[in-house]
């Protein structure tokens, strides 16, 4: 669903405390939802599982679903699974494709000491549930707590990773809940805050509070979350047995309150702030409505994209160099645009660039044809298909008509800016011994070293 912004402000201003305490009765009816359901389930499973993005929720909606388990005489625990990451360990810890730690990754967590102890519960045995510490990203000794289920208690289990095929396949009776904020606030029938933005600020000010990170360091993980988010989490959602949405509107103006001095204080120089803060705004230039045409507008002469426009229905909107690459990425769920070299699909261009980026062509008039015997003739505009070879290939210089599909297709290959240095190169590289001259020296030809 989605909620109007005219309408949150209205309520904000007229009856603050009825505005909360009709968004909370909402809330309340889905945590008796979701106990009814697990009530119901318990003679097949004690164990629940509950897996939603980076904050959805998860943490204070399975409290809640506790406190009205309880209500009902079902006695609950309560096992957060970040307590199962690994200890860091430079050699095993799963990376990103930039290097870094992949803190994302369900590999990250101990799935054969999880599954052993989701076993030894469901059989009523006792277990010692670990303890990890982030401030040291590491596991200690002592664990957190002891857990013995009786014959009226569960157990609620509550991780991004809590729906993974790794954990539900080998226990399929268990409960499954997917909790996620699932509803955007639109002002004029357009989105003007995305269902993701109320995760985003939530984990910022979460972990400036409690997790000891300053917001400049949530915003430059951001972009891996996102990216963890559609390769590990959304994926498993559907095997829930009831998904939770747990979108506050009253959260708008309490947002204004908490976060807005965090996010000004995040400086500009940053890694990704740029693209970043396009996530959290909409920038007024670059609200162009609905998507009529995307083209590739400008290839580099060695293929690379290095301008890409996008025209609407209020406008148009060009971005350049790594924007290319990286304007989509964590702002729209189901786009990833990965690499420099592609072609779009789908859209029409009004300009072709042939050769290199200097030269262009707009049409077919005072253009000639060189036909399969090496006749020269001119090109009469609309007389017939006129082509030229680009960066991106041969393509039509007729303009077709907007794209009225809806539907753009991005097609490449590769990694990155396709500059310079790959990391997972190197890496390769270096496990095999070579040296970092011999690194520098294959990656970057005709240098001498000193």
């Amino acid at each position: 669903m989605a909620y109007d912004l005219s309408e949150i402000n209205l309520k904000t201003v007229a009856d603050p405390k009825g505005f909360v305490e009709e968004s909370d009765e909402v809330y309340r009816k889905k945590v008796e939802k979701a106990a009814e359901l697990i009530i119901e389930n318990r003679k097949k499973s004690p164990i629940v599982l509950l897996a939603g993005p980076s904050g959805s929720g998860k943490t204070t909606t399975s409290m809640k679903i506790a406190e009205e388990l309880d209500r009902r005489g079902v006695g609950t625990h309560y096992v957060g699974m970040d307590d199962y990451f690994n200890t860091i360990d430079p050699e095993t810890t799963p990376r990103t494709p930039e290097g870094d730690y992949d803190l994302e990754s369900p590999l990250c967590l101990d799935m054969e000491l999880l599954n052993k102890h989701f076993t030894m519960l469901a059989q009523g045995r006792r277990v010692f549930i670990p303890k990890y510490e982030f401030s040291r990203k590491m596991r200690i000794q002592e664990p957190s707590k002891s857990i013995k289920l009786k014959s009226d208690e569960v157990v609620i289990f509550e991780g991004i990773h809590a729906l993974n095929d790794m954990i539900t396949e080998r226990h399929p009776d268990a409960f499954k809940l997917y909790i996620s904020a699932q509803s955007d606030v639109l002002f004029n029938g357009q989105v003007v805050f995305k269902r993701t933005w109320f995760r985003l600020v939530r984990r910022t000010v979460r972990d400036y509070n409690f997790r000891g990170s300053d917001p400049a360091e949530t915003m430059s993980m951001w972009a891996n979350v996102r990216r963890g988010e559609k390769n590990n989490i959304s994926p498993f959602k559907n095997k829930a047995n009831y998904q939770f949405d747990s979108t506050m509107p009253y959260e708008l103006p309490v947002f204004n309150r908490t976060a807005t001095g965090l996010f000004r204080a995040i400086p500009e120089g940053i890694e990704r702030y740029d693209e970043l803060r396009e996530v959290l705004k909409s920038e007024a230039n670059t609200d162009i409505g609905q998507v009529q045409n995307v083209y590739v507008s400008e290839y580099s002469d060695t293929g690379n994209v290095i301008a890409i426009t996008y025209e609407g229905t209020r406008g148009s909107y060009t971005a350049r160099r790594e924007k290319c690459r990286t304007l989509l990425n964590g702002v729209y769920d189901h786009i990833n645009v990965r690499s420099m070299r592609y072609t779009v699909t789908g859209g029409d261009a009004s300009t072709y660039y042939v050769n290199d980026a200097q030269s262009s062509v707009t049409g077919t008039g005072g253009l000639y044809v060189i036909d399969g015997d090496g006749t020269v003739t001119p090109n009469n505009a609309g007389a017939k298909d006129t082509y030229v070879i680009t960066s991106g290939g041969v393509q039509s210089l007729e303009r077709k008509s907007a794209n009225t599909s809806n539907t753009f297709t991005f097609s490449g290959s590769g990694w990155g800016h396709n500059v310079g240095m790959s990391q997972w190169g190197a890496f390769a590289m270096a496990e095999q011994g070579y040296t970092y001259r011999d690194i520098l020296n294959f990656y970057y030809t005709g240098i001498t070293l000193s």
